[in-house]
């Protein structure tokens, strides 16, 4: 049986940890960032993965050839289905904002089962999700916390292990 593996970013900044689990066969559910900059560059590249993924990519690129100095990604936002978009996530995570920043998850992770066993939090960056338990039992699970260099050797390895990477 073939596996998908998903995951959430957490503190997902411009989405550099996302962008190599994507490449490495990995679905994002959420990206959660504080920044609004970041997020517009995270909106940015999810509707560039959606269009290449339905042979559209030439939509992006008359994206960028037309787009203006200072002009928002709005025009681009446009061309994909609003779950695309809205699984960038702009809050800060605190106390305040905990509840609803798991509502939202959630509501995009849909009926995607989760598995609470191997759960890795990688120092506030991404939580992978794989099969069975709700999204706030993994968060509060202990977990590994991985730092940088880390983080990229954990999802290579899991890759490895999943048979997404050969």
């Amino acid at each position: 049986m073939a596996y998908t593996f998903n995951f959430i970013d957490l503190f997902a900044g411009a989405g550099g940890l996302s962008e190599g689990f994507i490449r490495a066969g990995f679905t994002p559910i959420a990206h959660i960032e504080m920044n609004k900059y970041a997020c517009d560059t995270l909106r940015s590249r999810m509707a560039y993965h959606y269009l290449k993924q339905h042979n559209r990519l030439e939509e992006y690129i008359k994206y960028l050839k037309e787009k203006q100095e200072g002009e928002s990604g709005q025009k681009l936002w446009e061309k994909v289905p609003d779950e695309v978009i809205d699984s960038v996530i702009n809050e800060e995570i605190s106390d305040e904002t905990l509840a609803d920043i798991f509502i939202k998850v959630d509501k995009l992770k849909g009926n995607i089962k989760v598995l609470k066993a191997t759960g890795i939090v990688l120092a506030g960056i991404a939580v992978m999700l794989v099969a069975g338990v709700p999204l706030t039992a993994i968060v509060q699970a202990s977990a590994t916390t991985l730092t940088g260099a880390a983080a990229g050797v954990v999802g290579y390895y899991a890759g490895k292990k999943s048979g997404v990477l050969k």
